[in-house]
């Protein structure tokens, strides 16, 4: 519909030169217009009705300021063009208009000191002139009238001339002594005088072109202060537009590379470019709330390929995460449910900060759970040396919130965490109306396995061989144990993670803790050899000198063991 009536406009104006257009015959003007405006009336009942403005007044309001600008610089331009573009580009159009007003309009005000007024007979003799001198011709032997073209150097005397051969009352003429163009006009007497005389008027034209060139230049500095309003409010409109729309261009920028958090303010006078920007802010108010429940790497990828959510996953090799809070059961039964939920939301709200600083995805909470995982959507070489920073980063934090809840007289919270690299199923996973981005398999199990794991020996961090020999020489970690797990006929080796080797302040260990690892691994060398005397007493003394509980459960199964 927009095409169609930009056509029919298109056809006006055509229409008001020849008529064609690249030699085709467009519709006639007047059928243009009336098709127009019966299509636009339909267009804006249209508007109306699909409620696209709330108020009819928002709709003319809209229209006002969207035609009146445009109808006020086009009529500016109009007088621009029309007067100063033809003062320019057309002057010999106006000298030739000025000529003939010249030609019609002598006066004896408007003439120079270089113009001659005669009064002449029809034969040409002088019967007036305001010098005396040049009226009169001497002879030896007589006194007659002078004629007027035996004056030298006077261009009467060319006028003269010109009259006798063209017969013509009103003409210009070259001067040949000074190339100027004069004009020259022949009026009779009125016949009521009785006399057959003329004047005769010869004055440059020059004369007679001072008022317009003094309106010339009126024009040309009126057309020029017209040009620069001009200017002046299509810079000013074209801003008013502009701005907001580049704004929104930069917003939905920020929307298809995922960048949510900057909030910039849009402001403008034009109903549809507010409309945009309040809906581009609920859409930005929508994807912040959506990365509240999906992955934001995920909805970040979906934005960016363009693909469909579909059913269906992929195997990948990824580090599975899970953490849960020890005796919360028994927290929660005699605490009171507010406190609770704030104690449990500090405790997730760390977790969460945790993961996602080492780009994890958190697949979801379950009750005081948490489990996540590394290496999808994005694909992540590192994915277990990150998953393990995490944890570390995330054992202490919870140190320091039980710092706060010990000084507040209130139990502290022990968090257990599980991890393990496998290769597992990871996708959309669930229903055509619902759909979890979520990983499957048994990898998943043995995560969570290892998770529960850490109420046997008494640990916080418990990490499989699998996830250690990935990142095992960055990680301070000491032997636990070999455990069978449900569904595997193999014995699973397992370790505790004490902190990184090339971290940060945060997840750095002390030298007595590093003394810890390397003393457990030698005792578990025993363990592992069968030689459970030697290995009780390893761990017997390890037990003794860094009050390691872990060394004293093992020191209990070597001691059944032996």
């Amino acid at each position: 519909m927009g095409f169609l009536r930009f056509f029919l406009a298109m056809s006006v104006v055509v229409f008001h030169f020849n008529g064609e257009l690249f030699g085709f015959k467009t519709i006639p003007g007047y059928v243009s217009v009336e098709l127009f405006f019966i299509i636009s009336g339909f267009y804006m009942e249209y508007l109306l009705s699909q409620n696209v403005y709330l108020k009819k007044i928002q709709f003319y309001t809209s229209r006002l300021f969207r035609l009146l600008p445009l109808f006020i610089l086009v009529s500016l331009g109009y007088y621009f063009f029309e007067y100063c573009f033809e003062i320019i580009y057309h002057k010999e159009i106006l000298f030739t208009k000025s000529r003939e007003f010249a030609e019609k309009n002598i006066t004896v005000s408007i003439l120079s000191t270089f113009s001659n007024i005669f009064i002449v007979d029809n034969s040409g003799n002088i019967i007036a002139y305001p010098s005396g001198t040049n009226i009169y011709a001497n002879s030896q032997t007589s006194i007659s009238l002078k004629k007027i073209s035996s004056i030298e150097d006077s261009p009467a005397s060319v006028a003269q001339v010109l009259r006798v051969e063209s017969g013509q009352k009103e003409f210009e003429f070259k001067f040949p002594k000074n190339n100027e163009l004069y004009l020259a006009a022949y009026k009779e007497f009125p016949s009521s005088l009785g006399r057959p005389w003329q004047v005769l008027t010869v004055a440059p034209i020059n004369d007679f072109l001072v008022e317009f060139h003094s309106l010339n230049y009126k024009l040309f500095f009126g057309g020029l202060i017209a040009f620069l309003i001009v200017a002046f409010l299509a810079f000013y409109f074209s801003k008013m537009i502009s701005s907001p729309l580049e704004l929104l261009a930069y917003e939905i920028q920020n929307l298809m590379e995922f960048k949510l958090e900057k909030d910039i303010s849009i402001s403008s006078k034009i109903f549809e470019i507010r409309l945009l920007s309040q809906s581009i802010r609920r859409l930005k108010n929508t994807l912040s709330a959506f990365t509240s429940y999906v992955p934001r790497d995920l909805v970040n990828d979906l934005l960016g390929s363009g693909k469909p959510i579909e059913l269906g996953g992929e195997s990948r090799y990824l580090t599975i995460f899970f953490s849960d809070l020890k005796d919360f059961s028994a927290l929660s039964e005699i605490t009171p449910s507010r406190e609770l939920l704030l104690r449990v939301s500090s405790y997730l709200e760390l977790m969460t900060y945790a993961i996602k600083e080492e780009r994890g995805t958190i697949d979801k909470f379950i009750g005081d759970s948490v489990m996540a995982f590394w290496g999808a959507p994005l694909l992540e070489q590192n994915h277990a040396y990150h998953a393990c920073v995490a944890a570390v980063k995330a054992q202490r934090r919870m140190k320091l919130l039980n710092d706060t809840l010990i000084a507040e007289e209130k139990p502290p919270l022990i968090v257990r965490i599980g991890s393990h690299s496998d290769a597992v199923l990871v996708g959309n996973i669930g229903s055509s109306e619902r759909l979890s981005y979520t990983v499957m398999g048994d990898g998943v199990n043995i995560a969570s396995r290892l998770e529960g794991i850490n109420k046997e020996y008494d640990t916080r961090i418990c990490v499989s061989h699998s996830l250690f020999k990935e990142a095992g020489e960055r990680l301070w970690v000491r032997p636990i144990d070999m455990i069978s797990v449900k569904g595997r006929k193999s014995e699973l080796l397992i370790y505790e993670l004490v902190g990184i080797k090339d971290g940060s302040e945060e997840t750095q260990i002390s030298q007595r803790q590093q003394m810890l690892c390397k003393a457990t691994e030698k005792a578990f060398q025993l363990y592992s050899s069968k030689k459970y005397v030697d290995a009780k007493h390893a761990y017997h003394a390890i037990a003794q000198e860094f009050d390691d509980n872990l060394a004293r459960i093992m020191e209990k199964k070597c001691h059944e063991k032996e």
